[in-house]
């Protein structure tokens, strides 16, 4: 008890509001997996400690030397796509509950990168993506527990399985988490193999198998070709660096690798998701399946950015436009609500046209920039991340995909930062 409470007084710094700050910070690294209906308020209040402690020319000084001015541009960018688009929207309600969803993406930047880092240090960045990590694997844990006794209480093994499996959030953004977290996790691993306890070692490699068998669970497509797919640059880095041992580690990889590609082609699932059949506007038949629902959706995404070129149809519009197309095709009665695109690129293309969509990728254009440039695995991780999820959901469109990002690129910045100056 007394180690643990050192261990925790070493994390405390004379100045008392960034104190407060921290520990506001790592209350919403906890509750992030959870809900987001707490990071208001926790944001709001940490805006206020950041004013209370005052020394602006410090902290522009801070703010520069994290690369807080690129990034801030290329942040800016970002926030005009739904910004510029309050313009020409007529439906002002849906384009204003976008720009609500982008509160983190000010708040972050401008708590994290404008500290000293002398105060938020390399062990504080850890203990905030360490508390990450402990609470997604709480969050698994409840969904297993939560799994098996739906299946002892109804004999129905679908609550293992899905959606249902994950009852809590949407598997896309459980199965986003739990792979970072796990990507967290193995890094630490290969970067500490030498230096770590037996003990510490066995504890982490269960909690990775677990978070694997999760994400499988969770079954979100895009999750798990994303997971396969940033495999390959964590073993191409595992090998770099663990050179005495590459051949075991790429076998590792390898395995797990075609271990995600039977389990997904075959049948062993009661329903393979990647298996599903394929859906186009020209049939007749309703989509049912997800993977046809999603097929549509941006099937009529694309007809309508296309139709709305080249300034899109203004954030709060596009929904409207989204709409008009599942009339057109006769399918009204399944899509009598406001779906988005389901693809952030299709999203940025119909909203706010060529634009929209070049401003997108100028942000992308930042992790991926930090990453090359300090060589960070672990940030580079987190750009394939955001990419290849792109592809199959909105994120900056929803409150579970801003946060998260908005708070992790900042944090993974500066850590590759320091990182860099040490090498």
């Amino acid at each position: 008890m007394s180690s643990f409470r050192t261990y925790v007084e070493s994390f405390r710094t004379p100045d008392r509001l960034f104190n407060a700050s921290f520990l506001l910070l790592m209350l919403a690294m906890a509750l992030l997996p959870f809900t987001v209906y707490y990071m208001w308020p926790i944001g709001i209040l940490l805006v206020l400690l950041w004013a209370l402690q005052g020394k602006w020319r410090e902290k522009w000084e801070n703010f520069k030397a994290n690369d807080g001015i690129p990034y801030g541009l290329f942040l800016f960018a970002i926030c005009l796509i739904p910004l510029t688009g309050l313009i020409n929207s007529e439906h002002q309600n849906y384009a204003w509950r976008t720009v609500e969803c982008y509160l983190w993406f000010f708040i972050a930047p401008l708590i994290l990168l404008t500290n000293s880092r002398k105060l938020l240090t390399k062990k504080h960045i850890q203990l905030l993506l360490a508390v990450f990590c402990a609470s997604v694997f709480v969050h698994i844990m409840v969904l297993y527990v939560h799994g098996i006794y739906m299946v002892h209480k109804t004999g129905d093994h679908v609550y293992l399985y899905y959606s249902t499996f994950s009852f809590l959030r949407h598997p896309t953004y459980v199965t986003l988490y739990t792979t970072f977290a796990y990507l967290v996790i193995l890094i630490y691993l290969i970067d500490n193999h030498n230096i770590i306890s037996i003990g510490r070692k066995i504890t982490l490699y269960i909690v990775e198998a677990l978070m694997l068998i999760g994400v499988f669970l969770l079954y979100s497509r895009a999750g798990i070709i994303t997971l396969v797919a940033v495999h390959l640059p964590v073993a191409v880095y595992a090998v770099h660096k663990r050179k005495t041992e590459w051949k075991w580690i790429l076998l590792v990889f390898i395995a797990m690798a075609v271990l995600f590609t039977l389990l997904m082609t075959t049948d062993f699932m009661p329903i393979n998701r990647f298996k599903e059949p394929k859906y186009t506007l020209e049939e007749e038949s309703e989509p049912s399946k997800s993977s046809d629902v999603r097929l549509f959706l941006w099937q009529a995404g694309w007809e309508a950015a296309v139709e709305n070129l080249p300034f899109g149809t203004g954030t709060g519009d596009c929904f409207e436009a989204m709409q008009e197309k599942y009339r057109s095709h006769g399918h009204w009665v399944n899509f009598d609500h406001n779906y988005n695109a389901h693809n952030q690129y299709l999203q940025a293309l119909l909203t706010n046209g060529i634009p929209g969509i070049i401003l997108l990728l100028l942000y992308f254009y930042a992790p991926l920039a930090e990453s090359i440039r300090y060589r960070d695995i672990l940030l580079l991780s987190l750009f394939i991340l955001l990419a290849m999820n792109s592809c199959f959901e909105c994120l900056f469109d929803r409150r579970f995909g801003v946060d998260f990002f908005a708070i992790t690129i900042p944090l993974l910045m500066m850590q590759a930062i320091d990182r860099g100056l040490k090498t």
